[in-house]
């Protein structure tokens, strides 16, 4: 025996109600709120009417999943053609900066001298 288990939601008075079922049932209802769209995702227009249905919708989004990831690999390729090699980058200490008075209110530094 194989029961399919589906996720119930409990009422206010306790009732188990099972949304699955319901939007199963009733695939071209509108949805409430400002969606315009229908309970299986088609996407409405005036009078209920079915501009996109629901796999068209999800190959615009494929698409645009597509071309955005594109566009990021591009831009990451471009960064690393561009950045220097850092162990190739030699910076300066803070005093040899003190001493060239590039940093403002900073007094210079006296090498010691051996004894």
């Amino acid at each position: 025996m194989s029961r399919t288990l589906r996720k119930q939601t409990l009422s206010m008075r306790g009732e188990p109600v099972d949304f699955a079922s319901l939007a199963a049932a009733n695939p071209k209802q509108p949805t409430l709120g400002n969606t315009r769209t229908n309970v299986r995702g088609d996407v409405l227009g005036p009078q209920a009417q079915v501009l996109k249905t629901q796999e068209q919708v999800q190959a615009e989004r494929a698409k645009q999943q597509a071309r955005q990831q594109q566009v990021s690999q591009t831009l990451d390729v471009k960064k690393q053609l561009n950045a220097p090699d850092m162990s190739e980058l030699q910076f300066p200490s803070v005093s040899d900066l003190v001493n060239q008075g590039q940093i403002p209110g900073a007094t210079k530094t006296k090498k010691a001298s051996a004894p």
